[in-house]
């Protein structure tokens, strides 16, 4: 099991506690009974536990899970890049004579250095270079069939399907913590409200309140005195 937050695993403990103590001692149980909190209560809080406590490990999953397609988004990124260039290079050399070929194949355009604009300009590349029987030829010519341009191309598709991967398991965690706060905040409501009431509830037995640790520590000293 992941580790909780330290603050927040403390705070399901003292929790735990209270509510073990609530339920199993008759005293504790009849005195907030009056006050409405019947065994139906309790197993709504018990289930408010629950949740958060599966939910506190979903995010760190889902996070882990991103880091991972982060990893392989990069890689495949670097290699798609890689072969891209190789292309590219070769298309320089292949083409130098030909001003139209150059025109047409963006040979002598800036390379775009944004995500979004590699890809679109990747792509687009690949597509114009296996669109036209000339530019397949002159490229067979130079080691560089129809095949080898198609899987460079292919490798630029990967990696967009790598990205859009990657967005979604970021989108995952951040849902997956946004509802772990919700109940965490649910939880800690009820606790709060539940604290109040056993303390008008055991108004007359300080010692009770003090085994729940319900009793302030200056009180304690004015009683034990």
């Amino acid at each position: 099991m992941i580790k909780l937050n330290e603050a927040i695993a403390d705070f399901l403990v003292d929790t735990k506690f209270l509510l073990n103590k609530s339920i199993s001692d008759t005293t504790i149980k009849q005195a907030v009974g009056l006050f409405g909190y019947d065994e139906l209560k309790f197993v709504e809080v018990e289930s408010l536990i629950s949740m958060l406590e599966e939910l506190y490990n979903t995010p760190q999953t889902e996070y882990d899970d991103y880091h991972q397609t982060e990893y392989d988004f990069q890689r495949k990124l670097e290699i798609a890049h890689e072969n891209y260039m190789d292309l590219l290079l070769i298309s320089k050399v292949a083409f130098k004579d030909d001003a139209n070929a150059q025109q047409a194949l963006g040979l002598n355009q800036n390379r775009k250095i944004s995500y979004s604009g590699w890809c679109s300009q990747a792509l687009d590349f690949c597509n114009r270079l296996i669109s036209k029987p000339d530019f397949k030829a002159k490229m067979e010519a130079y080691g560089q069939d129809s095949e080898k341009v198609v899987a460079v191309k292919n490798s630029i598709l990967n990696v967009q399907s790598y990205f859009q991967l990657n967005e979604e398991g970021r989108t995952e965690a951040q849902h997956a913590i946004q509802i772990r706060d919700e109940i965490l905040d649910l939880l800690i409501e009820w606790v709060r409200d539940y604290k109040k009431t056993i303390k008008n509830a055991l108004i007359d037995q300080p010692e009770m309140l003090e085994q729940l640790g319900l009793l302030e520590e200056s009180l304690v000293k004015v009683l034990s005195m």
